[in-house]
Order: C-alpha cells, then sequence, then structure tokens
C-alpha cells in the first residue's frame, strides 16, 4: 500500500505532464520535491480548541445580533 505522500507525488507528476501539454514549460515552475509539513500548522489541539470556540463564539453572535434586529422590526410593524 503506498502512503498518501506517494500517492500525492504521482498525483502531481501527473498534473505537471497534463499541465506542460497545455502550457508552454517556458511559462511553468516546477518543484522537483516539495517537502511536506510534517507537523500541524497551528500547535496543538488547545490552540485549535480556543480557535474553533472563538470563531464560533464570534459566528453566534453575529446570528444573536441578526435575530435581535428582526424581532424589533416584527414589533414596529
Amino acid at each position: 500500500m503506498e502512503s498518501s505522500y506517494e500517492c500525492t507525488k504521482a498525483l502531481l507528476t501527473v498534473i505537471d505532464n497534463e499541465l506542460a501539454e497545455i502550457i508552454p514549460i517556458g511559462d511553468l515552475i516546477l518543484l522537483e520535491d516539495p517537502e511536506l509539513p510534517e507537523k500541524p500548522l497551528i500547535n496543538g489541539w488547545k490552540t485549535e480548541l480556543a480557535a474553533g470556540t472563538a470563531a464560533g463564539v464570534g459566528f453566534g453572535s453575529v446570528i444573536a445580533v441578526y435575530l435581535r434586529k428582526g424581532k424589533k422590526n416584527e414589533s414596529i410593524n
């Protein structure tokens, strides 16, 4: 069984070959062996949890304000 890295590398090779037929090769910038990150870009689950919670609170606040404005408009009419 191939690793996800090997599958991704094979897919990129196919895409590179297809693009080379469409776009003149002088216009392409190909990376020979791109390096994939070995660890997540966000450090740790605590940071991810805090970011998710902050986004959820922000989104919930926007919805609450929107719904409150809708109820005020209904009571005026």
